[in-house]
């Protein structure tokens, strides 16, 4: 019985491990795609940038897709809003990464007018024709005072680029989130069966396994609606609690 229940901890251990590396990993890699996204800057006008400057029109963000594959397209968009009760005239740039090392960034520029209260989608496509580090995609986007040509709001994200061709970038994160949530909740499915009846330890165990499961979810679905401050908490915390549990651990070793 008691070797039993030592192969269903450890299968359970496992199991959850897996999932949640997995987790941690999808979630650090769209952090690192969205970070690379902010070092990027475009072309040499991004010098004169002054978010001091007042603008009359709201850049909206920058919205792209976690990742593609190399086979894929992918669509950037943007919204830009007027909140006055008068026609603006705005200038909006995007910049996108170019994999050429003597020219930064492939820029779209367009003057725009809006009427009041008015709010427009604009939308770019880029590829692996925009690869940059072969591994991610950049862009930013601008709006620019049209009277003092400087770009006063910005907003920036980036696209991480899996080399794949018999799977599709919502198959990868399918598979890749089901993988990550299957291997967490069976684990600790698995770990208590082989702990039953669960002693005050191993509650607390349990517990802990638990909310590192919900922060990896939580984890994983503001990475995928873009909330990257969110993510970093989210990831702190996860930091804080594989510390303490690290801790408790070698307390528990030293005091047996």
């Amino acid at each position: 019985m008691k070797s039993s229940n030592t192969i269903w901890n450890s299968l359970g251990t496992a199991l959850f491990i897996v999932g949640f590396l997995i987790g941690v990993i999808f979630i650090s890699l769209g952090l690192w795609s969205d970070l690379e996204g902010g070092a990027f800057w475009g072309t040499s006008e991004a010098a004169a940038f002054d978010s001091s400057i007042p603008m009359d029109a709201r850049l909206k963000g920058l919205t792209c897709p976690v990742l593609i594959t190399s086979q894929e397209t992918a669509t950037i968009s943007t919204r830009v809003e007027n909140r006055l009760d008068r026609p603006v005239k705005v200038m909006l740039q995007t910049d996108l990464s170019n994999p050429d090392p003597f020219i930064e960034a492939i820029t779209d520029s367009q003057t725009i007018q809006l009427n009041p209260q008015e709010q427009r989608q604009f939308s770019w496509m880029a590829s692996i024709q925009n690869l940059k580090f072969n591994r991610l995609i950049l862009a930013r986007t601008y709006l620019i005072n049209e009277q003092l040509r400087i770009p006063a709001r910005t907003s920036h994200c980036g696209i991480l680029v899996v080399n794949h061709s018999w799977l599709n970038s919502q198959q990868i994160i399918v598979i890749s989130i089901s993988a990550s949530l299957f291997g967490m909740i069976l684990g600790m499915f698995l770990w208590q069966t082989g702990k039953r009846p669960l002693k005050d330890r191993t509650r607390r165990s349990a517990y802990t396994m638990l909310a590192l499961a919900i922060l990896t979810l939580a984890g994983i679905l503001a990475t995928l609606t873009g909330s990257w401050f969110m993510v970093i908490v989210f990831l702190l915390l996860i930091l804080l609690l594989l510390l303490a549990l690290l801790e408790n651990t070698i307390m528990r070793l030293g005091s047996g």
